[in-house]
């Protein structure tokens, strides 16, 4: 459930603009301007569809041995596809996730999980893997949640747009439509966090130093985007990294209380060396932009007894 709220709270919606004014070399606009009608059509919109897939393949390899049966493998897969209706505050999200982890001297293990979810004004309704209905009610007011962005996700996306560095790449047809094809490039500090937050997600709970030159010779980040040239809107995003590390685990993190221990020079002298490779790939797809939508949860989720944050919170303390 939690999983699905947080891709819930990543979605947005946008509306039409006008035409690109300013206009570069030959007549074409320039990546300032693109990037700045990217936000004011976002600004705009009533309702869009989305769909995103992400895929990703974690390996941690004993260092100097290829030998597959001494690494571990894990495989993740997550796919969610959305539509939210801004103007009329309510969005539906479908998640599906599975994951294969492939440990030394054991079988794979293979997990997987589904979920709907609604959010209806300021009540969200969620069914996950094939239990019962929940409906969980914010105590913030319904418009104060949506004029908030929290379900604009073409926003945001045309927000980390404009924060990257880009160049125009040409132009392509997504959907039938012409658009613009973006390179984006982060800045070395956002660059290096990006890589560094990839290799802490593998080797958790341990805490490693890395040789960040090492890091970055030994990885590829590439992001692209298509803007449509009619109405300035986000129609494909896509995200491709591929890494190789090979990180001095100096410590670990207690799972009891969050704290950080950092191991003497005895235990680190006896942890073997491994490789960390990590391959990611995100595709984000918008479309039916600014169409009508019937969003309307089942029966069975508006016949269940709203649960309200303070509640959790008692039930859980």
């Amino acid at each position: 459930m939690k999983r699905l709220l947080l891709v819930l709270a990543l979605i947005v919606v946008v509306a039409f603009s006008g035409c690109l004014q300013n206009q570069g070399q030959g007549g074409q606009p320039n990546e300032s301007t693109i990037k700045a009608s990217m936000i004011k059509a976002a600004d705009n919109l009533s309702s869009y569809n989305f769909t995103a897939a992400h895929n990703q393949t974690d390996i941690i390899n004993e260092y100097g041995n290829n030998n597959a049966a001494n690494m571990t493998i894990r495989f993740a897969i997550s796919s969610v596809s959305a539509s939210i209706d801004l103007a009329n505050h309510r969005a539906r999200a479908d998640l599906i996730t599975a994951t294969s982890l492939k440990t030394p001297g054991a079988p794979a293990t293979i997990s997987s999980s589904n979920g709907t979810q609604y959010n209806i004004g300021n009540i969200t309704y969620t069914k996950m893997d094939g239990e019962n209905w929940t409906q969980l009610k914010d105590p913030t007011s319904e418009n104060v949640l949506w004029a908030s962005g929290r379900y604009n996700a073409l926003k945001s996306r045309a927000q980390s747009i404009n924060e990257s560095q880009t160049s125009i790449l040409g132009s392509e047809v997504v959907d039938g439509k012409d658009c613009y094809k973006l390179n984006l490039a982060t800045n070395d500090t956002v660059y290096n966090q990006t890589l560094r937050n990839a290799v802490d997600s593998v080797i958790f709970p341990f805490v490693a130093n890395l040789n960040m030159t090492d890091l970055k010779k030994n990885s590829q980040l590439e992001a692209l985007a298509w803007i449509e040239k009619d109405n300035s809107l986000v129609r494909r995003y896509e995200y491709h990294l591929k890494l190789s590390a090979i990180p001095e685990l100096v410590g670990a993190i207690n799972l009891s209380n969050n704290q950080i221990m950092m191991f003497n020079q005895s235990i680190q002298e006896s942890i073997k060396p491994v490789v960390v490779s990590i391959e990611v790939d995100n595709l984000e797809h918008y479309y039916d932009i600014n169409l009508p939508m019937n969003i309307a949860p089942p029966k069975v989720a508006l016949s269940t007894t709203p649960i309200a944050p303070v509640m959790i919170q008692n039930s859980s303390g």
